[in-house]
């Protein structure tokens, strides 16, 4: 293996105009080379109960200033045990139902931002004796994945650190790349995808599948999941992340070169008592996680806000209504060294 680091690059960003509902925020650029990003700062004036997030002038009330912080390379989420341990729910058959049934026997894999290991090590039950590799670009998750992997008796499954725009494997290493959840959190999808297929072998399989975070809907309405969305989708943008990545993967895929590209859709959906109440927990401790703060703005405006925030999802969760579903896209593709001409290879049904 050859240890590399992505070389700095200068913000994309001239000026940043993002739309939020029904705001336009706009922020100044920095420098050329200047590895900062803008971010917004936001703060919930007044009781949770009276603010209408729908509405312009209410909404205009939570936008305190915007600033600017560096930008590290960590998933922006962090890695809190909160994160992992609703990370540690994902299996492979409620998160990667599209790529079982192209799985065989002795294939060896690539798990990209693995995480907690869960669906890395469903992965490698499915293609033992093949082998099977879950990186993440910090050691804390491995610690997490290699504890999972020893509890279900797994000694051959291998997971370490890699960065997923240099990885450190020789071309053609791999017969499945996967990632789940990774590209809408890296700021070039393309040249991660591109990275993916170099590492996978002439015939094998480049998979990835990311959430839509825009359309994802709930019952009953709530002002604090509103809010919610609006702040994670709007820091998100600010710091080159897409968070609508699932409805992208076709775009990225194709001008990644990648061949053969497959595009599915399939949900995640909490409709009984058990599983909003979990995904109402599970939301609500994530939000109080310093790494959200950090999103959202400064720990010492928001903390109040976050605790609001935190009751809002477990309100929701405990409602006897309760609906919460979010679309995921997914993509099958061949890498891109091969061409049209190569008829010989397998192809994935439209």
């Amino acid at each position: 293996m050859r240890a590399q680091s992505r070389p700095a690059e200068a913000h994309p960003y001239g000026t940043a105009t993002v739309q939020c509902l029904d705001i336009t925020m706009r922020a100044a650029a920095h420098s050329p080379g200047d590895s900062r990003s803008v971010r917004p700062i936001f703060s919930v004036r007044g009781p949770e109960a009276t603010v209408d997030p729908l509405n312009t002038r209410s909404l205009r009330s939570h936008i305190m200033r915007i600033e600017s912080q560096p930008v590290g390379r960590d998933y922006p989420l962090g890695h809190h045990p909160a994160v992992l341990a609703s990370h540690g729910a994902r299996t492979a058959s409620n998160s990667c139902g599209y790529l079982l049934p192209h799985l065989r026997e002795g294939m060896s894999v690539l798990d990209v931002g693995c995480g907690p290991g869960t669906i890395t090590l469903d992965l490698a039950a499915v293609v033992a004796p093949g082998l099977v590799t879950g990186i993440e670009n910090v050691e804390d998750p491995l610690v997490t994945a290699r504890r999972e992997a020893q509890e279900r008796g797994d000694t051959t499954t291998v997971f370490e650190q890699g960065d997923v725009f240099a990885l450190g494997y020789d071309d053609d290493s791999f017969d499945v790349v996967h990632a789940h959840q990774v590209l809408q959190h890296v700021t070039d999808p393309v040249a991660a995808l591109g990275e993916m297929s170099r590492v996978c072998k002439p015939g094998g399989i480049v998979a990835a599948r990311d959430v839509d975070y825009e359309v994802m809907a709930w019952h009953p309405a709530s002002p604090a999941l509103t809010l919610w969305l609006s702040i994670y989708r709007t820091t998100a943008k600010l710091n080159d992340h897409q968070p609508d990545a699932g409805r992208h993967l076709r775009q990225w895929a194709n001008a990644a070169g990648l061949e053969d590209v497959a595009i599915t859709a399939s949900s995640w959906c909490y409709a009984d008592s058990e599983s909003t109440r979990w995904w109402g927990e599970s939301q609500a401790d994530r939000v109080l996680t310093p790494a959200f703060a950090a999103r959202a703005g400064s720990q010492e405006l928001l903390d109040a806000d976050l605790h609001d925030m935190a009751q809002g999802w477990r309100a929701w969760g405990t409602n006897p209504d309760a609906f919460f579903v979010m679309i995921h896209g997914e993509m099958l593709a061949k890498p891109a060294r091969l061409t049209p001409a190569d008829t010989s290879r397998p192809r994935f049904p439209a």
